[in-house]
């Protein structure tokens, strides 16, 4: 039988992933971005003129970084502070997150052609 619209409302599809960062000492929890996060994402990616959406990396990760409750542990004024930190935990990070999220190499250049 199919599921029923409170059936998957009430679904729990949003998962995490516990990443190791020696860098930092321990380990960091990545979620799942909800459909709204990313539509957010891709949205603001595909309003920028030249494509190159500023602080890309860090945006995504402001998305996925996440508590034990799945809460965001940054807001979007801490950017920066989050940026301060090593670019290569960064990178290592956002490919996480990518992956997790479904995009691949080129999708988001595919979404700001749309």
């Amino acid at each position: 039988m199919p599921l029923t619209k409170e059936q998957i409302l009430a679904a729990n599809d949003r998962s995490t992933k516990e990443v190791a960062v020696p860098e930092w000492g321990d380990t960091v929890l990545l979620r799942v971005m909800s459909g709204t996060e990313r539509e957010s994402f891709e949205r603001e990616w595909q309003s920028t003129e030249d494509k190159l959406l500023p602080q890309y990396r860090l945006k995504m990760l402001r998305r996925c970084l996440c508590d034990a409750d799945g809460a965001s542990l940054f807001s979007d004024a801490e950017l920066c502070a989050l940026g301060e930190k090593s670019a290569l935990v960064i990178e290592r990070l956002f490919r996480e997150c990518m992956r997790m999220n479904g995009f691949e190499a080129g999708n988001l250049e595919d979404a700001a052609k749309n």
